[in-house]
């Protein structure tokens, strides 16, 4: 049964719900002798009840969208995704062969969630990737590569303006005119410094991430928007900490996040939107916090609280 049937099925068993309610409501008061207010109480009671339905039938099968699938970073939120109930998990690629190779789909096509589209070239997007879609999780990202010289440099076409800026933007366009209602957007901590001393990488990646940023949050979208420390393949040994504005409430010597620890609070985002929108946070290691498990509710919580520069704000506060 596709997404749009089960939503479809889901309606009708609210509309029956709705109008059994309603039946009992005029049995009860006896449709002449009704009064017109206790009629418009049993109104506004069956259509709350067909919305509650509805909402009750979406959230039983989630629609999210990976675009970015086959990076090293989208590839463990597509399998971390995989792995929850009620999700039904697509992926937009730029090679199907490498999706092949990487997502374990079969054929890979449209029936499996796989469509093939490149963000640099909007046309060549598919609609039907983004149409019925609850959650986009944009993890498209410009990667640098060494030239022959030994310098950074980025491949023809695959700049941060073009990508990380200009790619996302599609993006954020496609979701807004699909009906997508949220939008995970996987950015960098460090933005406050566009052009980091300690990274000697062409292409203003930070300054594009950044104006990726601003853009999804005057949308009419939803949003998520996570900014992680230095990303690494190995898992890292610590619970998660957030912050706001490039500052962490506890100094880390290494600023390190695993790649999965990353996916996981992508998907935690992705799966429930009500605790994780509008919510624009820094997150790294917290080295007080060896061995420990994330609470998402409280990791979200404070992701939500605008703490940027206490240190300087906070004598204001206490001499006002």
């Amino acid at each position: 049964m596709t997404t749009t049937s089960r939503r479809s099925s889901g309606a009708l068993r609210g509309l029956c719900l709705a109008a059994a309610l309603l039946l009992l409501l005029l049995a009860s008061c006896g449709l002449r002798g009704a009064h017109p207010g206790e009629l418009g109480q049993g109104l506004r009671a069956a259509a709350a009840n067909l919305k509650t339905a509805n909402l009750g039938s979406e959230a039983q099968e989630r629609v999210v969208l990976v675009t970015g699938a086959t990076g090293r970073t989208g590839l463990q939120t597509y399998q971390e995704l995989k792995k929850r109930a009620g999700v039904r998990v697509r992926a937009l690629v730029r090679n199907a062969t490498k999706a092949a190779a990487l997502l374990d789909c079969g054929p890979c096509g449209s029936e499996q969630g796989i469509f093939v589209g490149d963000v640099t070239k909007p046309k060549s997007l598919p609609k039907a990737a983004f149409q019925g879609v609850d959650t986009l999780i944009v993890l498209t990202s410009a990667k640098p590569i060494k030239s022959k010289s030994g310098k950074w440099t980025f491949p023809k076409g695959g700049w941060p303006k073009e990508v990380d800026w200009k790619g996302q933007v599609v993006q954020f366009e496609a979701a807004v005119a699909s009906g997508v209602d949220h939008v995970v957007l996987v950015s960098t901590a460090g933005t406050t410094a566009p052009e980091p001393p300690y990274i000697p990488m062409p292409g203003h990646d930070f300054f594009f991430k950044l104006n990726a940023e601003a853009v999804l949050m005057q949308s009419q979208l939803r949003f998520t928007i996570v900014k992680p420390c230095g990303l690494t393949n190995a898992k890292v040994p610590f619970a998660s900490q957030v912050g706001h504005c490039d500052e962490l409430p506890h100094p880390v010597t290494m600023p390190l996040i695993s790649r999965s620890k990353v996916a996981e609070i992508c998907v935690e985002a992705a799966i429930d939107p009500a605790r994780s929108a509008h919510a624009r946070f820094d997150v790294c290691n917290d080295p007080l916090r060896p061995g420990q498990a994330d609470d998402f509710d409280k990791l979200f919580a404070k992701a939500k609280k605008l703490d940027c520069f206490r240190s300087m704000w906070a004598p204001v506060v206490e001499q006002s």
